[in-house]
C-alpha cells in the first residue's frame, strides 16, 4: 500500500502544541529469534539480536516488571509488524476520530506528515498507530535509499552509525533497524488530531 507523504520545514515547531495524551507501548516479551524470518533477522543490528537471546535464554518471557531494566523489552520500529503478539492491548482506542496525522521528524531533514486512518468504527487504535509508525518508516527509508544510498554496514569499518543521504528526507546518523518507540504523544489542535512519536536509537 502506497503512503502519502508532505514535506515541510523542520522550523514548524509542533511542541509548543499542548499534549492531551501520551501513549507508553508495553511489551510483555520479545519474540524469540527463530520466529522471526531470516530476511528479517538478517538486517537486524547485533544488540537487538543478543536482547532476543537474552529472552531466549530467559524462557521467552520477561516481564514489565522485571527489576533489571537492562532486560525490558523495546519496541523497535523495524520490529512492529512482527510484535503484534508481543505489544499489549493493541485494540484500544487511543483516539476517538476517524482521521489523524503522523508526524515525523528523527532522524530526518524535514517533517513528515503522513494521514493515518481508523482501523475500526471506534476510531484510531493503539495497533494502528503503531502500524503507521512502521510503514511511514519503512517507506521513507526505502524511498530516500532508492535515490541516495548509504554506505553498507559491513563496510563501515568502526563508524556504526549511518551516513546522512541526500534523497527527499535527508535521512542521517541512523539506520532503520536502530530506531525505536520510546513513547507517543498525542496532539489536538482545532479538532484535528497529531501523532508526535517520540523515537529513541
Amino acid at each position: 500500500m502506497k503512503t502519502d507523504y508532505t514535506i515541510r520545514s523542520m522550523d514548524e515547531d509542533f511542541e509548543a502544541q499542548p499534549v492531551c495524551g501520551r501513549i507508553f507501548i508495553t511489551a510483555t516479551a520479545l519474540v524469540p529469534q527463530q520466529e522471526f524470518p531470516t530476511h528479517v533477522l538478517e538486517k537486524l543490528p547485533p544488540q537487538i539480536l543478543a536482547k532476543m537471546a537474552e529472552v531466549k535464554a530467559a524462557g521467552g518471557v520477561l516481564h514489565p516488571e522485571d527489576p533489571d531494566d537492562s532486560l525490558a523489552p523495546e519496541v523497535y520500529v523495524s520490529l512492529i509488524r512482527h510484535a503484534d503478539m508481543v505489544i499489549e492491548e493493541v485494540d484500544e482506542v487511543v483516539i476517538p476520530a476517524a482521521r489523524a496525522t503522523l508526524r515525523l521528524r528523527y532522524p530526518l531533514s524535514c517533517l513528515v506528515l503522513v494521514p493515518v486512518n481508523a482501523g475500526t468504527e471506534r476510531g484510531i487504535t493503539r495497533g494502528n498507530v503503531l502500524h503507521a509508525i512502521h510503514d511511514a518508516y519503512a517507506g521513507i527509508y526505502r524511498r530516500e535509499e532508492s535515490v541516495s544510498r548509504p554506505v553498507p554496514i559491513d563496510d563501515r569499518g568502526t563508524t556504526l552509525n549511518r551516513d546522512s543521504t541526500e534523497g527527499p528526507f535527508g535521512i542521517w546518523g541512523h539506520d532503520i533497524t536502530d530506531l525505536r518507540v520510546e513513547w507517543i504523544d498525542l496532539r489536538q489542535v482545532d479538532g484535528a488530531w497529531f501523532i508526535d512519536p517520540v523515537i529513541g536509537s
